[in-house]
């Protein structure tokens, strides 16, 4: 068996124990009383004069994840208000998976995040790799927001801080996803499946992406 797979058990054995269940990472429900909360309505809303009206369409649409991003894409290429254009690429940027990104692969269960986790953002801010998250997390004492996409779609969590993060790793197109699945997979409790998947990549996995002991 491929020695990576084999330390893959070992490691992840305390994965299950250390995170909430995937449940916890689903999208705050939108209020059953809202008007019209359609896709289109809310690209409208987008526009509206009231700011609390423009956040909470933001936010409602990131909400529905990646499943818009076609359509949002569209809209921005026929877009002339700036506010709108804006929020449509902040939108965007928020349910796409980057090419570069962090991986979660273990982390303290108060976090909200869970192996396979992809976080694409700290502070408001994109962080493309573990070292740069590293090192401007631990410039927040008492924690920072991030930004994650999740097996649900997008999420936020925190603040976290940087001694609640046991192991998180580079993600990096397109074997990124293959290791975010993995994980998940064996979190699940499918460890045949992840053993799978993960000789599928073969031994030369860059340690920045997942450790050589994995």
């Amino acid at each position: 068996m491929h020695t990576n797979g084999l330390w893959l058990i070992a490691s992840l054995l305390a994965v299950a124990a250390s995170t909430t269940p995937a449940a916890a990472q689903k999208p705050a429900s939108r209020s059953a009383s809202a008007p019209d909360t359609t896709v289109d309505a809310l690209i409208r809303q987008l526009g509206d004069e009231s700011y609390t009206v423009r956040d909470e369409a933001t936010r409602a649409l990131i909400a529905r994840g990646g499943e818009i991003q076609a359509l949002i894409r569209n809209r921005i290429a026929g877009e002339t208000d700036l506010e709108v254009v804006y929020r449509l690429r902040h939108i965007l940027d928020n349910i796409v998976t980057p090419p570069l990104a962090v991986l979660v692969v273990r982390t303290n269960a108060d976090t909200r995040l869970s192996p396979g986790d992809v976080i694409t953002h700290l502070a408001g801010r994109r962080v493309r790799n573990s070292g740069e998250f590293a090192q401007r997390l631990s410039a927040f004492p008492r924690g920072a927001v991030v930004r994650f996409l999740g097996r649900d779609g997008p999420g936020e969590c925190g603040p976290i801080q940087l001694g609640q993060i046991d192991d998180v790793r580079d993600f990096v197109e397109p074997r990124g996803e293959i290791l975010a699945r993995v994980l998940r997979l064996y979190a699940d409790g499918y460890a045949e499946k992840a053993y799978t998947q993960l000789s599928d990549l073969g031994p030369a996995i860059p340690q920045a992406e997942l450790s050589s002991e994995l």
